[in-house]
């Protein structure tokens, strides 16, 4: 009798553990930060700080707006983020973000439209794209982890083909590689999630990590990044840049070519529409970078003249 008694709570406790691994952690959408080191192709360590501040509209679709926090007074919007809670997956649109430039290398993002971010209905043996290398990550492994209490599913991937690039997933969290990693950002060498946090409340913590940061209620005055407009992209000899809606008091830009070496260096916009005649340059990537109220914001342009 005190076996089966024992069997059957062995029993009622293992159905207890899929009962709560079946639960779907959704992604935060709010109060969110991710700080991540990375060990750049130029000598010394990237650190990055990821948060979550507001919402924002995008080609019709609602996300949560993304920024990278550079200092109390300075910060990058590099984008949004959204989900579908449904199918359990998320996305992410990043707008041409890049990193701050550190010469000579330039890490960029590309202009991804709606990409598929994260997507935690995978099982074994499924894949899924990365979009900047066009190969795919497939899923070696899933476990669970407990996290305050509850178990999330945790995913290990290997990419096909490349097996150094690996991620480890955890649902509500991300990648332990970094929030974007390494769906976009995968050319750093070594890549790792030092802490996550939701709420105030700090859900991971890499072994070794003392300190995580939180940003509440880190507000600036103006969130402008969607109302830049540069265009056409690609161009052929002109570029047109499109301040509206807003003072272009102390708005300067400044263009790199894809070393970071400095093409046009820092120019005040003299209007809020500006044609660039950009005729001389050779066909290539550069980078336009526009400062409005120490805020920066970078995008990609293509040269590309017949």
């Amino acid at each position: 009798m005190k076996a089966l008694v024992l069997i059957v709570c062995c029993l009622l406790g293992t159905l207890g553990l899929r009962a709560q691994t079946n639960v779907y952690h959704p992604f935060p959408d709010s109060n969110a930060t991710w700080a991540s080191t990375y060990d750049d192709i130029t000598p010394g360590w990237i650190y990055d700080k990821f948060y979550l501040d507001g919402d924002t509209i995008m080609e019709g679709r609602n996300y949560s707006k993304v920024y990278n926090f550079i200092n109390w007074n300075q910060r990058n919007f590099v984008g949004g983020i959204r989900q579908d809670t449904s199918s359990k997956r998320v996305y992410a649109k990043l707008n041409n973000w890049m990193y701050p430039i550190y010469p000579p290398s330039i890490i960029l993002f590309q202009d991804t439209g709606d990409v598929l971010l994260y997507d935690f209905s995978l099982e074994i043996g499924d894949s899924v794209l990365i979009p900047s290398t066009f190969t795919y990550l497939k899923v070696n492994s899933i476990d669970s982890i407990l996290i305050s209490g509850n178990f999330r599913k945790y995913l290990v991937l290997n990419a096909e083909f490349h097996p150094w690039i690996n991620s480890y997933w955890i649902e509500g969290i991300g990648s332990l590689n970094g929030l974007f990693w390494p769906r976009f950002d995968q050319e750093f060498s070594i890549c790792n999630l030092e802490c996550m946090t939701q709420d105030g409340i700090q859900l991971y913590t890499m072994d070794g990590v003392t300190y995580c940061p939180y940003y509440p209620n880190l507000i600036r005055k103006n969130d402008l990044m969607l109302e830049i407009k540069l265009h056409p992209n690609p161009m052929e000899n002109y570029l047109n840049i499109n301040l509206s809606d807003f003072s272009i008091k102390n708005a300067k830009y400044v263009i790199f070519d894809f070393t970071g070496k400095v093409i046009i260096p820092q120019t005040p916009f003299l209007n809020a529409q500006t044609r660039l005649d950009l005729s001389y340059l050779l066909n290539g990537i550069y980078i336009i970078q526009i400062e409005i109220e120490n805020q920066f914001y970078n995008y990609k342009c293509i040269k590309n003249r017949p």
